[in-house]
């Protein structure tokens, strides 16, 4: 389920960060296998979003938010 809103997102990446110090804190796991966990874990999201087309519903909302005269030129 892919949504548009930036709480939704946020709440994520605190979700992450809390289960980055879950399993470096209380699991004693290693802080590589810990980062590599949701590294991977990012990795496979992004692939879901491209294929999904949540990228470009991402991209028109953050053009929308700052407004496109903000957005950087690729030229």
């Amino acid at each position: 389920m892919i949504t548009d809103s930036a709480l939704v997102a946020l709440a994520g990446l605190a979700a992450v960060v809390a289960l980055l110090f879950l399993l470096i804190t209380r699991y004693k796991w290693h802080v590589f296998l810990a980062l590599l966990v949701p590294i991977v874990l990012g990795s496979v999201l992004a692939e879901a979003l491209k294929n999904t087309g949540g990228i470009e519903r991402i991209t028109a909302s953050m053009i929308r938010w700052v407004g496109e005269a903000r957005m950087p030129s690729l030229a």
